[in-house]
């Protein structure tokens, strides 16, 4: 008994020296991040917690706030629980994740400069420029809108890195406006007699509000010229004549084909642009948010309530399935928890066996009869019982509940209680209460010490073992009594 307390108590010293080393202990308000690209959490001001067992308060709600990703690339999963804040946008941007088909101009050069119109019986001249400014008009609209898609380009280019920065977002943005900038400034400097001239965005990543009414101004002068080819019907008309048959047809032809040209654009913004350049400003929007912050994630509040809590993090690209990123696990500490387990044990509890002796003997007696004594000779049984050689040590099988303070390491001490079942020649109940260390975290496996009791078999008073008893008795007088005896138990969180 001696040498199994001296072990336990050695046991239980290097336990408490070294169960804790290597834990970081995370107090009640410690903010957790994640950086996510690298796999690292930090605790607090602590940059050196890595992914190890943290140690949190028992039955707190635990929340991790994951940075340095790339949300154009992936969403991010955690545990059973999905965070795709951007899904909704990755699924608008689908048809923007190929390249698509350049909006350009159909009107070439030579076309521009064959749509004047013969002076001879010709009209107005200023219906001339007119003309020409339409060609002009949708030229450089369509010049626009191809810079304007370019922001496709800049959108892959960032969903590269594994990890997003104001910086990348903000070098890819800062050319796509000079480029459009660059544009503007040209179109006002073609003298196209637009009622105003139209300002340059801001350098510094706009609006795309802004972007949008540079192509409101684009279209709306289109548009405007556009308005006045029945102006030029008109005036045609007055033309055919027999004197002005000949330019009639040549002119009207002209006019024919800028017709078509403006019904055309009109077609094209109706069925195309209309609907692409929302999207584009959308994704455009999408990156100057991002040019400003990256938005962190933040997990749901999970209670730390088990032995052991993980949180895992995945993260889905597209529409592809999830892949495993890292794992945080924690261990809670503080307050008193309750375990079950179940086990063997052995003990000092035994039952007594003993041997039954008899032996034959005469002995003299005396008797009075008739007023005298004689004597006479008898025959006597006589009995006595011998203890069996046998072991002092049985076995059983018991039901341990564990009662101990949580310390969030891979050990812990504390007490039990349990019952179960003693086998030795026969099997009966037993109890038992002591200490418990139960090594592990989630399944543990638990030494126990105990005090255990039980009813064994014993001699019945008054007789004694190796006591001759002058009389001849059948059987071995057994009785149960209570007794408490060591015991020493293994058993198996369940």
């Amino acid at each position: 008994m001696k040498k199994l307390l001296i072990v336990f108590l050695l046991v239980f010293t290097c336990l408490a020296v070294f169960g804790q080393r290597g834990r970081v202990r995370v107090n009640s308000g410690d903010q957790l991040r994640y950086d996510f690209a690298n796999k690292r959490l930090l605790v607090g001001a602590d940059s050196s917690a890595g992914s190890r067992p943290l140690l949190f308060p028992g039955d707190d709600d635990v929340q991790i706030t994951v940075f340095n990703y790339n949300p154009l690339r992936y969403s991010i999963l955690s545990d059973d629980t999905a965070f795709n804040r951007f899904m909704t946008d990755a699924q608008r941007f689908a048809a923007l994740t190929t390249p698509s088909t350049p909006v350009t101009s159909p009107l070439s050069s030579n076309q521009a400069e064959n749509s004047l119109f013969d002076p001879v019986c010709s009209i107005d001249s200023s219906i001339f420029a007119l003309h020409l400014a339409v060609v002009k008009g949708i030229g450089n609209y369509y010049e626009f809108l191809r810079r304007v898609e370019n922001i496709e380009g800049h959108y892959n280019t960032l969903r590269i890195p594994e990890a997003l920065t104001t910086a990348l977002v903000q070098a890819e943005l800062t050319p796509y406006i000079a480029q459009i900038n660059n544009h503007i400034t040209a179109v006002n400097g073609m003298d196209l007699g637009m009622a105003a001239p139209i300002p340059n965005l801001a350098p510094n990543v706009p609006p795309a509000s802004d972007i949008v009414s540079v192509e409101i101004a684009l279209r709306g002068y289109v548009q405007a010229k556009i308005n006045h080819l029945a102006q030029v019907k008109a005036q045609l008309e007055a033309l055919n004549t027999t004197t002005c048959a000949a330019a009639y047809r040549s002119q009207n032809n002209e006019y024919e084909k800028v017709l078509a040209l403006a019904t055309k654009f009109q077609n094209n913004y109706d069925s195309d642009i209309s609907v692409k350049l929302p999207k584009l400003m959308v994704l455009y929007s999408q990156l100057r948010v991002y040019a400003s912050a990256i938005p962190d994630v933040v997990t749901p509040a999970v209670t730390v309530d088990k032995d052991v809590t993980v949180i895992r993090f995945y993260q889905v690209e597209g529409q592809s399935s999830k892949k495993y990123h890292d794992k945080i696990t924690m261990a809670p500490y503080g307050g008193i928890k309750v375990d079950f387990s179940a086990g063997m044990f052995v003990s000092g509890l035994y039952d007594e066996m003993y041997n039954r002796n008899t032996k034959d003997t005469f002995a003299n007696r005396r008797y009075l009869k008739d007023g005298q004594v004689r004597d006479t000779t008898v025959a006597e049984t006589w009995t006595r019982f011998v203890p069996q050689e046998q072991s002092k040590l049985s076995y059983g099988v018991m039901l341990y509940s564990h009662f101990y303070w949580r310390t969030g390491r891979t050990w812990a001490a504390g007490l039990h209680v349990g019952v179960g079942a003693l086998f030795n020649n026969q099997a009966r109940w037993v109890g038992a209460t002591g200490l418990s260390i139960l090594l592990g975290r989630s399944q543990r496996l638990s030494i126990n010490p105990s005090v255990a009791f039980a009813q064994v078999d014993r001699l019945t008073a008054p007789y004694k073992a190796d006591q001759w008893e002058p009389r001849s008795i059948d059987n071995v007088p057994l009785t149960k009594v209570w007794k408490t005896s060591w015991a020493l138990g293994l058993s198996w969180n369940f």
